[in-house]
């Protein structure tokens, strides 16, 4: 599901880098592809059948809904659909796709329905999906967690990808999400170009970007 904060989850890899993208946001409004309209209309398939306990006709969607379901423990968790999370309140909030939560571990489930392979290890998005259960529920420190990807449609890779961590590195990663919180809220933020910066619409317009397309067009770094 798409996040309209200035910080959505969906492009920290862009802004946890480059607090500028934020600032020139306002100026390059997002507009819907046929490959997001895609993934939103399946998104909301899997939420509808994760909610109801009904399976789908779609064979990937279901790869999705028996990963959530097998994470439950009947009677012992809690299951979240379309669960709206705040990380920093009307700066950085998201929708999770699917939750579960036990006395001792919890689990985030992010369902990507595109063909380039996206891995969970260390992904910024589901780490502030993390960040928004833990702060909503309070968890503690030492408390497990698994993040997940499910992406039926990769191009390469498995069709879920799992990464095991604890509520502590979510924490320190939290301090990260605040420094580039406050970078991206400066008056003039800086510029860092990079592997970020290919889906940012700013791009073309950017002195930085521009001069670092340059440099790896003759060859340099």
């Amino acid at each position: 599901m798409s996040d309209h904060a200035p910080f959505s989850p969906s492009s920290a890899e862009r802004w946890l880098k480059c607090g500028y993208s934020i600032k020139m946001k306002p100026f390059y409004p997002s507009t819907d592809s046929a490959a997001s309209l895609n993934g939103t209309k399946h998104h909301g398939i899997a939420g509808i059948h994760l909610e109801n306990g009904t399976d789908s006709k779609i064979p990937g969607i279901n790869v999705y809904l028996n990963a959530v379901r097998n994470t439950v423990i009947e009677g012992g968790s809690e299951l979240l659909v379309e669960r709206k999370v705040i990380i920093v309140k009307d700066l950085c909030e998201g929708t999770l796709d699917a939750g579960v939560i036990a006395p001792d571990w919890f689990h985030i489930f992010d369902l990507k329905w595109g063909k380039s392979p996206v891995h969970a290890t260390d992904n910024p998005q589901l780490m502030l999906y993390g960040l928004g259960v833990v702060r909503e529920y309070m968890l503690d420190k030492g408390m497990l967690a698994t993040l997940s990807i499910a992406q039926p449609n990769a191009t390469s890779g498995f069709p879920l990808k799992h990464w095991n961590t604890d509520v502590a590195h979510l924490l320190k990663f939290y301090e990260k999400v605040q420094r580039a919180i406050d970078e991206g809220l400066k008056e003039n933020p800086k510029a860092v170009a990079g592997s970020h910066c290919y889906w940012c619409p700013a791009k073309i317009n950017c002195p930085e970007y521009l001069k670092h397309a340059g440099k790896k067009h003759l060859g340099g770094k």
